[in-house]
């Protein structure tokens, strides 16, 4: 703590009462920071005081059935439900977690870069209540606000387990060494669970779109699109502005579309776990294939094997070579020779070109061992 703080600590311990004059040059600092403290309030914020630093706080709450382009936010409780019962591991698995335990985060910073240069100015998250799905932002009125900030983040949240998008190589890290700057004055940073859905929606994705960007995500995927969207690469401009002019009309814009970005995040988990688990009614045999080859890349050997099984029959013929690759693979590790170079043969004769020389070389080397 600092030796201002300090002996501003001390000060409910003298006998002496301060001045109409001091309070009256209190009441006009403090108006003079926040000239427009009704247009935060009708917003939703309020002010947070800690060590005679601010920050904003705004809260509001959408109902477990709202609508966010083709999920609703109750499906968020079937899929956590369904992965308590799923023994394979996953990096999107919120096994052994509850509902009330994630932490749907997204930051506004005044820059792209890395390091202590960059500061954030908006934190943003979504978590499940009772009464609904519960948006939180805290803003930070100047840079000389930190503790504030910082503090007030770590006082609403015990921080078991946050998802991001790209959080894991930006925001998450950012907070951290803004966080490092502070921490002699708040309570250290807890160490949760990070799922970040950007690598899994570039795993699935990268292929068909043109970008996975969260916002082509949204569009092509979640089937929701944003209107009179202020785009992020703005945040640093309007933010400087605001820090000139007190004026908190374009952080409003800023602040809903990192509302925008939080509640994404619930759909697209939602939507990533029934892609997983194979949730969904009308996932298609490529899809499929994809969470195959995920599984398979994580070792989950038996999973990833009978979801192969599950569309060796398949109608489309880049599919079913593809499948027939991995079944082979499976064939061979069991030594089974005769069944892996029937699979690889039937991709030489089905598959495309890539299939195919990958596999070439393959079935030359069993045939001979044969």
């Amino acid at each position: 703590m600092s030796l201002v703080n300090k002996l501003s600590r001390m000060k409910a311990h003298l006998n002496t009462e301060p001045s109409k004059k001091t309070i009256e040059a209190k009441e006009e600092t403090y108006m003079d920071r926040f000239p427009f403290i009704e247009e935060w309030k009708k917003n939703h914020a309020s002010l947070v005081e800690v060590e005679g630093q601010y920050c904003l706080m705004r809260k509001i709450i959408y109902p477990h059935d709202y609508v966010h382009g083709k999920y609703s936010f109750q499906q968020l409780k079937n899929v956590v439900k369904a992965w308590q019962s799923v023994t394979s591991d996953h990096p999107l698995s919120v096994k052994d977690l509850k509902i009330e335990d994630l932490l749907f985060f997204d930051t506004e910073t005044t820059g792209l870069g890395g390091g202590v240069g960059n500061t954030i100015f908006l934190l943003g998250y979504a978590t499940w209540k009772d009464r609904g799905i519960e948006v939180t932002q805290l803003f930070l009125p100047s840079p000389n606000d930190e503790i504030a900030f910082y503090q007030t983040f770590i006082n609403e949240n015990p921080l078991k387990c946050i998802l991001t998008y790209n959080g894991k190589s930006f925001d998450w890290p950012q907070v951290q060494s803004r966080h490092t700057l502070v921490k002699n004055e708040v309570d250290p940073l807890p160490n949760p669970i990070h799922l970040d859905l950007y690598h899994a929606s570039r795993r699935l994705y990268k292929e068909e779109l043109d970008s996975v960007k969260l916002v082509q995500i949204e569009k092509d995927i979640l089937s929701f699109e944003r209107k009179d969207d202020t785009p992020g690469y703005l945040a640093p401009m309007i933010y400087f502005d605001y820090l000139d002019r007190k004026n908190p009309e374009g952080i409003f814009s800023i602040m809903k579309h990192n509302e925008e970005d939080v509640l994404s995040l619930i759909t697209l988990f939602i939507h990533l776990s029934e892609q997983v688990l194979e949730l969904k009614e009308d996932q298609t045999d490529k899809e499929k294939l994809k969470i195959g080859k995920w599984f398979k890349y994580l070792g989950e050997q038996k999973t990833a094997l009978s979801i192969f099984q599950s569309i060796q029959s398949t109608e489309e013929l880049d599919i079913r070579a593809s499948t027939l690759h991995h079944l082979g693979f499976y064939a061979k590790q069991r030594k089974e020779y005769d069944v892996a170079l029937k699979c690889w043969l039937e991709v030489m004769l089905e598959g495309n070109e890539r299939e195919k020389k990958k596999l070439l070389s393959n079935v030359v080397k069993f045939t001979s061992i044969n």
